[in-house]
């Protein structure tokens, strides 16, 4: 087994190389052509549409038939190609098509490895899945090590184009999206589970589970008020004076914190349980956004704010991917993960990413002077740390911890709905 650990090690590893990279530097690189903020959210609000049939589609086809390994390579290949090809084009509707086309290859990358992932814990008796958050933290190690250390080879900003500076960033997307297609295409998977009956794969099957539908409720809005972190992080970090260089350092402090926050998760998730994980996480997204609503000291941002994303991202993700382990049957993996995914980082990243958007242009222009006098990215992080504020008030009302085990019949049997679980899902 210890094999198979080293290849999901891996797996998570390359698969968040070129994810660190495009969180980094894809927005600003989008900005600096030209591009509004608004376009910017209609941008990302067109990707995260095909972000919401995408891995529902492809959940529900690896459930049905296996091979999730085998869509988890071609979806990889995909965006390996597509995402540096942004490069080569200025105008929105090129960049319309390809962050459309980016999304549907990357929308369902994490949640099938993460499929993959519990198949292989499962199969080893791990039913609750304590251990994923061992495998899974690799996947930080890969981000920070690409948003701190490729950056580092940029040229030097004062004797260099700032669009031109960017060249090497979507040539490192290519070659680690190309390095996790060929090793998503070896990645081992246990046999195929399938279920009792015809539906019982069906994705609409998954929403019927108790407790499911009400937290991804919390999750969906949740995402959309948290998206704004996603858009316009780095125009944020440009804005308050930090270089290019060290744009990516900064980004990793927080993935630093939400590493050691997944050393500790399986102990954390044996002592504290889902629900407090997830209150933390909706606490940590709430503050860091409230924070954000201002111009900080980039030494702020470094040493308070980035860290929170220990809370905001670890744990909410711990949490809700413990929750699925033990609310959704085995023959569902891959249609539990995606279906959450595909709508909160679905309709959650739509309508996040247009609010976004559409608050930073018409702060600026004056048009939200009734609502807040910030403007720009910091009337946008505002309003979504106060929306994400009564989510936070809403998930401490009706959040239950999740039963210790899943049954097969939960979803087979719809009628059989009497054990009320919890509420929890994973985040995009």
């Amino acid at each position: 087994m210890a094999a198979d650990d080293r290849r999901f090690k891996q797996l998570y590893f390359l698969l968040f190389c070129p994810i660190a990279l495009q969180n980094t530097f894809h927005t600003l690189y989008l900005k600096r052509v030209g591009l509004s903020d608004a376009d910017l959210g209609q941008i990302s609000a067109l990707g995260s549409a095909f972000a919401i049939a995408a891995p529902l589609v492809i959940g529900y086809l690896a459930d049905r038939h296996g091979h999730k390994r085998r869509w988890l390579a071609v979806c990889a290949l995909l965006t390996a190609v597509v995402l540096p090809a942004h490069w080569l084009f200025r105008s929105l509707l090129a960049f319309l098509l390809l962050g459309s086309l980016t999304s549907l290859g990357r929308s369902a990358q994490i949640p099938l490895a993460d499929a993959l992932c519990l198949d292989n814990l499962h199969a080893r008796g791990d039913q609750g899945a304590v251990n994923y958050s061992r495998l899974r933290k690799w996947g930080s190690i890969g981000f920070i090590v690409a948003a701190t250390g490729f950056p580092l080879l940029l040229p030097p900003e004062g004797r260099s184009d700032p669009i031109g500076r960017l060249a090497l960033v979507y040539l490192g997307m290519l070659l680690f999206g190309l390095l996790f297609a060929a090793r998503a295409a070896t990645i081992p998977e246990v046999a195929h589970l399938r279920g009792s009956g015809p539906t019982d794969r069906h994705v609409l099957a998954v929403l019927r589970l108790p407790g499911l539908k009400s937290l991804t409720a919390l999750l969906l809005i949740g995402g959309a008020a948290n998206m704004v972190y996603y858009l316009f992080l780095g125009l944020y970090l440009d804005d308050i004076g930090v270089g290019d260089r060290w744009k990516g350092a900064c980004v990793s402090v927080g993935v630093v914190a939400e590493t050691f926050f997944m050393i500790g998760g399986t102990w954390l998730l044996r002592r504290y349980g889902v629900r407090r994980l997830l209150l933390w996480g909706f606490a940590g997204r709430t503050l860091r956004l409230l924070l954000l609503g201002q111009p900080l000291p980039p030494w702020v941002v470094w040493t308070l704010v980035q860290p929170l994303h220990a809370l905001a991202f670890g744990a909410v993700h711990i949490g809700t991917i413990a929750y699925l382990a033990r609310t959704v049957p085995n023959s569902q993996r891959a249609s539990g993960q995606t279906v959450v995914n595909s709508l909160v980082g679905g309709v959650g990243g739509v309508l996040g990413n247009l609010l976004a958007g559409h608050l930073s242009d018409a702060s600026s222009a004056g048009r939200l002077a009734w609502l807040t006098s910030r403007e720009g990215v910091y009337a946008a992080f505002w309003v979504g740390g106060l929306l994400h504020l009564g989510v936070q008030l809403l998930a401490w009302l009706t959040i239950r911890e999740p039963a210790p085990q899943v049954s097969e019949q939960v979803v087979t049997a719809p009628s059989q709905h009497a054990a009320p679980a919890g509420v929890e899902e994973p985040t995009g």
